[in-house]
C-alpha cells in the first residue's frame, strides 16, 4: 500500500471514529435558578471527569420551573434534572412532569427531616434536597444595636422611629407567606392535618382550612395595630412590593426588616453593618414561626438518561460540594453534616436561620395550595 493510499485511510479512520464519537457524547441538561449556577460548577466538573459525562447549566429563575418544562418537555428541549421548590411538587405529580426517585435508607438519614418530609409526596420521594430557606430578623446594627425579643417590642420600636422619620420593623404583612408566621403559633392553619380524607395517602384535609379561625383572627390583629399607625410605608404593601423593603432596608431607612434567608446575598452586597435573628416571641408567649422551603433536583419525565440525572443529584448534594456552595450562594445546606460543618455552623448569618429552621413549618405542596395565596391576601385587606 502507497504512502498515500495508507494517509488517506488513515484519515478516513480518524473521522469515522470521530464522528461516533461526537454522535455518542452524552450530556446532561440541568436547569438551576438564576445567580446560583457559580454554587454548582466545581461540582458538575467533578462529576464530568469522573463520568466523562459533559453538564449543560441552564440558569433562570426557578419559580417557572414547571411553566417551561410543561411546554420543553413533551418538545424535547427541557431538562435531564431541575431545581424545584417543594410546594410545586404536588403540581408536577398531579401533571406527570418529574419521576420519583429512589434513595438507600443510609442517603435518607445523610438529610434533615423535615428537608426528607419536604422531598416526599404521597409516599414517594422525588427530589433530592439541595437546600432550605426560611425567614429571620435582619437588623440594622446602628439604628439597633441587638435584636429584640418580642414582637411588641419591635411594635414600640417602630413608634419610636417615625419620630426621626425613619421606619423601625418592616415585613410583608400583607402577603400569607409572611403573615402565616403570626397566625399558626395561635392555632391558625393552611390545611388540617389531625385528620385525613379516607381515600388519599395524602398529609393533609383540604377541605379543613384554618385560616379564619379564632386563632387566625388573633394573629391578625396583632399585626393590625402596626397598620393602625401607619407604621408602614405604602410602597411597601401590595403584590411585589417586597423589594422595597429589601430597599429601605439596605439603605438604612429602617431599623429591622422580617426578610428570608433567600435575600442575604444582596444585604451582605450592601454598606449596612447587619445582623440576623430568629423571629420574635408573641403576647401569647409563643415565638413566631415561618414556613420552611426546601428547594431540590427532581428528574424530568421526558429523559432519557435517567439514571444518569440520578447519579448527577446525588453527585451534587454530597456534604461537600454543600458546604463549599455556601461562600459562593449563601444557600443552607439540606445535610445534617454540612449544617454541622465550622463553615456554616460558625457562620453568624447561618446561625440564626438554622436555629428559626427548628420552629418552621413546611409549605404544603398539595396543588390545591396554589388557591390559596391569592384569595387570603384579598382577605387580609378587608380586615
Amino acid at each position: 500500500m502507497s504512502f498515500v493510499k495508507s494517509w488517506v485511510l488513515a484519515a478516513a479512520i480518524t473521522c469515522i471514529v470521530s464522528s461516533v464519537s461526537t454522535a455518542n457524547a452524552i450530556e446532561l441538561v440541568v436547569w438551576e435558578d438564576a445567580g446560583k449556577g457559580i454554587g454548582i460548577k466545581k461540582a458538575a466538573s467533578d462529576f464530568t471527569s469522573a463520568t466523562g459525562v459533559a453538564v449543560k447549566v441552564v440558569e433562570f429563575r426557578y419559580i417557572y420551573a414547571l411553566e417551561r418544562l410543561r411546554l420543553d418537555g413533551p418538545a424535547g428541549t427541557g431538562p435531564d434534572v431541575l431545581l424545584l421548590p417543594n410546594d410545586a411538587l404536588g403540581s408536577a405529580v398531579a401533571q406527570g412532569m418529574i419521576t420519583p426517585v429512589y434513595m438507600t435508607p443510609k442517603e435518607k438519614s445523610t438529610y434533615v427531616d423535615k428537608a426528607l418530609d419536604a422531598a416526599t409526596y404521597n409516599g414517594a420521594c422525588y427530589m433530592f434536597p439541595k437546600s432550605i430557606e426560611t425567614l429571620a430578623v435582619f437588623y440594622n446594627k446602628a439604628l439597633l444595636p441587638k435584636p429584640l425579643k418580642t414582637l411588641d417590642d419591635y411594635y414600640i420600636n417602630s413608634l419610636k422611629m417615625r419620630d426621626s422619620e425613619q421606619y423601625g420593623l418592616l415585613a410583608k404583612f400583607d402577603d400569607l407567606y409572611y403573615t402565616y408566621g403570626v397566625m399558626a403559633p395561635y392555632g391558625a392553619y393552611i390545611f388540617n392535618t389531625a385528620k385525613k380524607n379516607s381515600d388519599s395517602k395524602d398529609t393533609y384535609d383540604v377541605s379543613d382550612i384554618g385560616l379564619a379561625n379564632e386563632g387566625a383572627i388573633q394573629g391578625a390583629m396583632e399585626l393590625k395595630k402596626f397598620y393602625d399607625k401607619d407604621l408602614f410605608p405604602s410602597v411597601i404593601e401590595g403584590r411585589g412590593a417586597l423589594n422595597n423593603i429589601i430597599k429601605l432596608f439596605k439603605n438604612g431607612k429602617a431599623s429591622a426588616a422580617i426578610l428570608g434567608s433567600f435575600d442575604l446575598m444582596s444585604i451582605r452586597k450592601s454598606k449596612i453593618d447587619f445582623g440576623v435573628a430568629p423571629l420574635p416571641y408573641l403576647e401569647n408567649g409563643k415565638q413566631m414561626t415561618s414556613f420552611l422551603g426546601v428547594r431540590g433536583y427532581a428528574i424530568s419525565h421526558w429523559t432519557n438518561k435517567y439514571d444518569l440525572a440520578v447519579k448527577f443529584a446525588k453527585f451534587i448534594t454530597q456534604d461537600k460540594y454543600s458546604v463549599d456552595r455556601y461562600p459562593l450562594t449563601l444557600e443552607l445546606p439540606a445535610t445534617k453534616d454540612s449544617l454541622k460543618d465550622p463553615l456554616i455552623a460558625n457562620d453568624p448569618y447561618a446561625k440564626s436561620f438554622v436555629e428559626q429552621y427548628a420552629n418552621a413549618l413546611l409549605m404544603p405542596a398539595n396543588p390545591e395550595m396554589s388557591q390559596v395565596w391569592l384569595p387570603y391576601e384579598e382577605a387580609l385587606y378587608n380586615i
